[in-house]
Protein backbone atom coordinates (compact mmCIF):
# COMPACT_ATOMS: atom_id res chain seq x y z
CA UNK A 1 0.00 0.00 0.00
CA UNK A 2 1.25 3.35 -1.07
CA UNK A 3 1.34 6.00 1.90
CA UNK A 4 2.39 10.21 1.74
CA UNK A 5 5.35 10.97 3.63
CA UNK A 6 3.26 12.64 6.06
CA UNK A 7 1.04 9.57 6.77
CA UNK A 8 4.37 7.68 7.14
CA UNK A 9 5.76 10.39 9.60
CA UNK A 10 2.15 10.37 11.11
CA UNK A 11 2.16 6.39 12.15
CA UNK A 12 5.76 6.47 13.42
CA UNK A 13 5.02 10.09 15.89
CA UNK A 14 1.79 7.92 16.78
CA UNK A 15 4.60 4.33 17.12
CA UNK A 16 6.57 6.40 19.46
CA UNK A 17 3.82 8.06 21.60
CA UNK A 18 0.58 6.84 21.38
CA UNK A 19 -0.59 9.39 23.62
CA UNK A 20 0.80 12.47 21.26
CA UNK A 21 -1.51 15.48 20.30
CA UNK A 22 -1.95 16.07 16.60
CA UNK A 23 -1.16 19.74 17.45
CA UNK A 24 2.17 18.50 18.33
CA UNK A 25 2.21 15.96 15.21
CA UNK A 26 1.25 19.44 13.10
CA UNK A 27 4.11 21.19 14.41
CA UNK A 28 6.85 18.48 13.39
CA UNK A 29 5.12 17.42 9.90
CA UNK A 30 4.80 21.71 9.65
CA UNK A 31 1.28 21.63 8.59
CA UNK A 32 -2.14 22.49 10.32
CA UNK A 33 -3.93 20.42 13.08
CA UNK A 34 -6.41 19.92 11.06
CA UNK A 35 -4.46 18.71 8.31
CA UNK A 36 -3.48 15.92 10.91
CA UNK A 37 -7.22 14.91 11.39
CA UNK A 38 -7.32 14.50 8.02
CA UNK A 39 -4.37 11.92 7.79
CA UNK A 40 -5.45 10.52 11.16
CA UNK A 41 -9.25 9.57 9.70
CA UNK A 42 -7.89 8.53 5.98
CA UNK A 43 -5.76 6.15 8.14
CA UNK A 44 -8.59 4.67 9.92
CA UNK A 45 -10.77 4.86 6.81
CA UNK A 46 -8.40 2.51 4.81
CA UNK A 47 -8.07 0.17 7.64
CA UNK A 48 -4.11 0.96 8.56
CA UNK A 49 -5.03 2.53 12.23
CA UNK A 50 -8.10 -0.30 13.74
CA UNK A 51 -7.68 1.71 17.48
CA UNK A 52 -6.01 2.97 19.96
CA UNK A 53 -4.82 0.70 22.73
CA UNK A 54 -3.02 1.61 26.00
CA UNK A 55 0.27 -0.05 27.38
CA UNK A 56 -0.71 -2.30 30.17
CA UNK A 57 2.13 -3.87 32.71
CA UNK A 58 0.15 -6.85 33.08
CA UNK A 59 1.68 -7.84 36.42
CA UNK A 60 0.80 -4.64 38.16
CA UNK A 61 -2.44 -5.72 37.26
CA UNK A 62 -2.23 -9.03 38.91
CA UNK A 63 -2.27 -10.70 35.39
CA UNK A 64 1.00 -13.05 36.45
CA UNK A 65 0.39 -16.29 34.58
CA UNK A 66 0.36 -16.47 31.03
CA UNK A 67 -0.50 -19.97 28.84
CA UNK A 68 0.04 -20.82 24.97
CA UNK A 69 -2.33 -23.70 24.49
CA UNK A 70 -2.18 -25.49 21.35
CA UNK A 71 -5.46 -27.10 20.58
CA UNK A 72 -6.94 -29.53 17.63
CA UNK A 73 -10.39 -27.28 17.61
CA UNK A 74 -13.03 -30.77 15.54
CA UNK A 75 -14.84 -28.77 13.10
CA UNK A 76 -16.98 -31.63 12.11
CA UNK A 77 -18.95 -31.33 14.87
CA UNK A 78 -19.71 -27.91 14.48
CA UNK A 79 -23.17 -28.99 12.43
CA UNK A 80 -25.92 -27.12 13.70
CA UNK A 81 -25.59 -23.27 15.53
CA UNK A 82 -25.26 -24.87 19.11
CA UNK A 83 -22.10 -26.24 18.44
CA UNK A 84 -21.19 -23.15 16.49
CA UNK A 85 -22.78 -21.09 19.52
CA UNK A 86 -20.36 -23.04 21.65
CA UNK A 87 -17.41 -22.12 19.52
CA UNK A 88 -17.85 -18.56 20.12
CA UNK A 89 -18.66 -19.00 24.08
CA UNK A 90 -14.94 -20.21 24.26
CA UNK A 91 -13.70 -17.62 21.74
CA UNK A 92 -15.27 -14.81 24.46
CA UNK A 93 -13.56 -16.20 27.82
CA UNK A 94 -11.69 -13.14 29.12
CA UNK A 95 -9.02 -14.80 30.06
CA UNK A 96 -8.19 -15.66 26.50
CA UNK A 97 -6.34 -12.85 24.87
CA UNK A 98 -5.69 -13.95 21.34
CA UNK A 99 -6.94 -16.82 19.30
CA UNK A 100 -4.29 -17.77 15.95
CA UNK A 101 -6.14 -20.32 13.39
CA UNK A 102 -2.64 -22.13 12.18
CA UNK A 103 -2.33 -24.53 9.33
CA UNK A 104 -1.55 -27.87 10.98
CA UNK A 105 -2.68 -31.03 10.92
CA UNK A 106 -2.52 -32.11 14.57
CA UNK A 107 -2.76 -28.89 16.27
CA UNK A 108 -5.62 -26.41 14.41
CA UNK A 109 -5.13 -23.06 16.68
CA UNK A 110 -2.74 -21.48 19.01
CA UNK A 111 -4.20 -19.63 22.07
CA UNK A 112 -2.79 -17.15 24.02
CA UNK A 113 -4.38 -16.47 27.87
CA UNK A 114 -3.57 -14.75 30.53
CA UNK A 115 -4.24 -15.35 34.55
CA UNK A 116 -4.29 -14.08 38.31
CA UNK A 117 -2.37 -17.47 39.12
CA UNK A 118 -1.71 -20.85 38.22
CA UNK A 119 -5.01 -21.90 40.34
CA UNK A 120 -7.18 -20.00 38.02
CA UNK A 121 -5.03 -21.09 34.94
CA UNK A 122 -6.08 -24.77 36.26
CA UNK A 123 -9.36 -24.14 36.60
CA UNK A 124 -9.79 -22.37 32.94
CA UNK A 125 -7.94 -25.71 31.34
CA UNK A 126 -9.87 -27.76 33.53
CA UNK A 127 -13.05 -25.77 32.47
CA UNK A 128 -12.48 -26.32 28.99
CA UNK A 129 -11.69 -29.99 29.35
CA UNK A 130 -15.31 -30.88 30.58
CA UNK A 131 -17.46 -27.57 28.61
CA UNK A 132 -16.03 -28.20 25.67
CA UNK A 133 -13.91 -31.84 25.20
CA UNK A 134 -16.43 -32.76 21.97
CA UNK A 135 -15.10 -30.46 20.24
CA UNK A 136 -11.78 -29.12 21.29
CA UNK A 137 -8.73 -31.13 22.22
CA UNK A 138 -6.04 -29.61 24.64
CA UNK A 139 -2.55 -30.80 22.53
CA UNK A 140 0.13 -28.95 24.36
CA UNK A 141 0.06 -25.87 27.12
CA UNK A 142 3.16 -24.11 27.76
CA UNK A 143 2.60 -21.93 30.99
CA UNK A 144 5.16 -18.81 32.58
CA UNK A 145 4.98 -16.05 33.87
CA UNK A 146 4.27 -12.41 33.44
CA UNK A 147 8.25 -11.59 34.33
CA UNK A 148 9.22 -14.10 30.78
CA UNK A 149 7.35 -11.71 28.58
CA UNK A 150 10.56 -9.90 26.92
CA UNK A 151 8.69 -8.01 24.05
CA UNK A 152 5.37 -7.32 23.74
CA UNK A 153 4.89 -5.17 20.97
CA UNK A 154 5.09 -5.30 17.32
CA UNK A 155 6.26 -1.73 16.95
CA UNK A 156 9.71 -2.29 15.76
CA UNK A 157 8.41 -4.36 12.63
CA UNK A 158 5.89 -1.45 11.76
CA UNK A 159 8.25 1.37 11.89
CA UNK A 160 10.88 -1.22 9.46
CA UNK A 161 7.68 -1.82 6.69
CA UNK A 162 7.11 2.35 6.86
CA UNK A 163 10.66 3.30 6.55
CA UNK A 164 11.11 0.70 3.82
CA UNK A 165 8.25 2.57 2.24
CA UNK A 166 10.41 5.77 2.16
Amino acid sequence: MKLSKNERKFLKSILDDGDISDVKIASELKISPAGVGKIRKNLEEKGIITGYRAEIDYGKLGITTFAIVFVKVNLLEFTNSREKKSLEELLSMPNIMRVYSIPRSTVTHLIVCGFRDVEEFDEHINMIKSNFNKYVTIKEVYVFSDKSILKDSPQGMIQKIIEEWE
